[in-house]
């Protein structure tokens, strides 16, 4: 008898520790279910944007990249640009003088030609 009095009270006591806890009503349970699917929403939420968040830091590091590789490109153009200026201006002012050389000793020699024709003319 007193084992069946014990396994009595046993389950008493397990009966009103179950009913310790609080029982919602169906409409309580109902926005309970509803606030936890709005969490999980939330949180699937901020997962994707700190994905994304990511994904911009990273196309940001790659513009930046691709910006320093284009300025250093265009120091290399800029570079080679001032190179061909250069030499074109040298090799312009080099055929210059060489034209005016030439055309200096075209004019002794023209000069020389008709000194030696007036000669020539003169003593015959």
């Amino acid at each position: 008898m007193r084992n069946i009095f014990f396994t009595i009270l046993l389950v008493a006591c397990g009966v009103a520790y179950g009913q310790k806890g609080t029982v919602y009503t169906a409409k309580e349970m109902e926005l309970k279910l509803e606030s936890q699917k709005i969490e999980l929403k939330k949180e699937s939420i901020d997962d994707k944007i700190a994905a994304q968040d990511k994904r911009i830091v990273a196309q940001d590091k790659r513009i930046e990249e691709a910006q320093d590789h284009l300025s250093n490109s265009i120091s290399l153009i800029n570079i080679g640009a001032a190179f061909l200026v250069a030499a074109t201006a040298l090799g312009g002012y080099l055929i210059n003088r060489s034209n005016r050389k030439a055309t200096k000793e075209v004019k002794q020699e023209i000069e020389k030609l008709k000194t030696d024709t007036n000669g020539k003319s003169s003593a015959r």
